[in-house]
Parts: C-alpha cells; sequence; structure tokens
C-alpha cells in the first residue's frame, strides 16, 4: 500500500511489521491505518516502536487527526496513565508558568515544538509549510489538490475550526491560548521519543566514562520530556522496557492465553503490563489495574 513519506522531525516510514505491533499494543485496529512513521531511533530494548505519526487527513477514513503523535507502548502509556492520575501534568504546567525559568528552555521547548507540529501539518496536508494559509503551489495541479483539501477541511470544521486545525500544536493544542497547558503527557513523551530520544538510548550504552554531552544537549533540547522520564523512572519504570513487556508488543502476551514453552516459567500469566484502557474514565473505575504497574 502506498504511504505518505513521513514529514515529521525525526521519523522514518513504518513497515508491516509495525503496523501489527500497534494493534498488539493498543488491542485496536482503526488507529493502525492512519500511521505514518515511527521514530529514527528505537528506544525499546525488544525493538518495537513505542511511538508513532499519524496522517492528518488520511483518505482512508473521514476522521481527521490534530494529533499528529502517538504513544503506544503499553509500558509506558500505562505509566503515564498513573503520573497524569496522579496530577504529574500540574507540576509540568506550574513549571512552564514559573516566571523564574531563568533560560527559558522550558518555554522555548513548549513553542517549539507546537511550532513543529504545525509545520509538519501543513507539509503532511499540503506537501509544503507555507501552503496552509495560501493559494500558492508550485503548479496547477498541486493548486486544485490543495484548493481540495481547504475546501474538505472547511465544510467539516468551518473556516475558523479549519485555521485552528492547520495552526495546532501537540495533541491538537491551540498555541495561542491564554493558558499554557501540555494537554497530554502521553503526546508530549511521544513527541521527545522523535524529537529528543536518541539521548534516552545513548544513555542506557553509556558506560559512565563516556562524554555524556550530547546527552545533556537533548534534555535541554526536550526538558518536558526528559521531566516524564525522570517521573517514570522515579517510580521504578524501565523506559526501555521489562523482561516481558514485549509479550504484548508481539501478540504473543499470555494475559489471556499461554504462548508455548515446555515448562511452568515459559507459561506464566502476564500480569504487569497490559494493552491500556482507551479513556481516563475507564482507566479510573479500575485502580488496582493501573497500579500494578508500579
Amino acid at each position: 500500500t502506498h504511504r505518505k513519506h513521513p514529514q515529521f522531525p525525526g521519523a522514518i516510514p513504518i513497515g508491516n511489521d509495525d503496523i501489527t505491533t500497534c494493534i498488539n499494543q493498543i488491542g485496536q485496529t482503526s488507529p493502525a491505518n492512519v500511521l505514518l512513521g515511527k521514530p529514527s531511533e528505537c528506544n525499546c530494548k525488544h525493538g518495537y516502536s513505542q511511538a508513532f505519526s499519524l496522517d492528518p487527513m488520511p483518505s482512508v477514513t473521514d476522521r481527521l487527526n490534530s494529533g499528529l503523535m502517538k504513544l503506544t507502548c503499553p509500558l509506558l502509556v500505562n505509566g503515564i496513565d498513573v503520573l497524569e492520575d496522579d496530577g504529574f501534568m500540574r507540576e509540568v504546567n506550574s513549571k512552564l508558568a514559573e516566571s523564574d525559568d531563568a533560560d527559558g528552555t522550558w518555554m522555548e521547548c513548549f513553542d517549539g515544538a507546537h511550532e513543529a507540529h504545525a509545520a509538519a501539518r501543513a507539509k503532511l496536508i499540503f506537501g509544503t509549510e507555507s501552503s496552509s494559509h495560501s493559494n500558492e503551489s508550485s503548479n496547477d495541479n498541486d493548486a486544485d489538490r490543495d484548493d481540495e483539501r481547504r475546501n474538505v477541511l472547511r465544510s467539516k470544521l468551518g473556516d475558523r475550526g479549519a485555521s485552528s486545525f492547520l495552526d495546532a500544536g501537540v495533541a491538537g493544542a491551540n498555541p495561542s491560548a491564554r493558558t499554557v497547558d501540555v494537554k497530554c503527557l502521553h503526546a508530549w513523551f511521544a513527541d521527545y521519543l522523535f524529537r529528543g530520544a536518541s539521548a534516552v538510548a545513548r544513555e542506557e550504552g553509556c558506560d559512565g566514562d563516556d562524554d555524556d554531552g550530547d546527552e545533556a544537549k537533548g534534555n535541554r533540547r526536550h526538558p518536558i520530556g526528559a521531566a516524564i522520564a525522570e517521573a517514570l523512572k522515579g517510580r521504578g519504570i524501565d523506559i526501555t522496557g521489562t523482561s516481558t513487556c514485549h509479550e504484548v508488543c508481539s501478540g504473543c502476551s499470555r494475559v489471556s492465553s499461554p504462548c508455548g514453552g515446555e515448562n511452568d516459567d515459559d507459561n506464566r500469566m502476564v500480569s504487569v503490563v497490559h494493552v491500556p484502557y482507551p479513556t481516563n474514565k475507564q482507566r479510573k473505575k479500575r485502580p488496582a489495574a493501573r497500579k500494578s504497574i508500579i
């Protein structure tokens, strides 16, 4: 199947195996139909993608995707579910709102991420960053295509809604909103995996004598993602994976059934990592399950 070349920063094309992995990770098929790319640096010790970039205006569905990121790793999703439920998002927003952010790195990260998402959305829909609000195109065919897509957006969202959709930042947030709000830690950590994960990957291979300048630079570039990573680690969650978490991603999870093996150890039930519950409301009805990951 022909797919658009992923144009989100730090993305590489996906394969059929990645689509299968996504379905196994989230327990749904529809989101897997609009995947475009995966992080160029794999942070999972088992080699599975932990996040994907999405087509904002897919031809396979009438649904528009204002968010361009989907965090899919069950271990990370469940871990961040707990962080959000326990108020960590308020801590991040408070840090962003601090007037004594001397070097401005947090707000620079916040504004830069929103700009990166808006620019990527324009490229994916129109082919260029500048064509989202203009009728200028390289040829008549491009102009007709762009006009058609603008008309589709306006018919679905109205003029104002279409403009807001094109300008939206991380998780579809309005960058010009008065209140500074990260809105979704999952989306921000997915952005971190795409645009700042190389530092995390190098960290795992660092023996203490290596120069950690690149890692420090990566964390300074994306302090929001780095803070989420540290919060997960503080709860004992290895963001590169556990010894058994890959069983969910591979479709070999023994939460529901055994998956081969010649002894009891090989047929143990996996209860620590599970396919995430899809909504906050459902999640909060299962406190025992959501706390089981830590």
